[in-house]
């Protein structure tokens, strides 16, 4: 008996685990074609989904909890 509640403690924290980790992160810069400078508060959106972010001062941008 002490067993089986064992294993299935391990089970679930080994699930519960991989539920949090099973996000990724996406980012990168957002650039001017012609002058090659980042481009302050550009919006990035993700197809099909309404995750997005705006870009900085930089252009520098970062979406979070993104499905794989």
């Amino acid at each position: 008996m002490r067993f089986y509640r064992l294993l299935f403690f391990t089970l679930f924290f080994i699930s519960t685990i991989s539920l949090f980790a099973s996000s990724g992160k996406i980012a990168g810069t957002v650039i001017d074609k012609e002058t090659g400078e980042g481009l302050p508060f550009a919006n990035v959106f993700i197809n099909g989904t309404s995750m997005g972010s705006a870009a900085d001062l930089e252009g520098n941008f970062t979406i979070l909890n993104v499905q794989p």
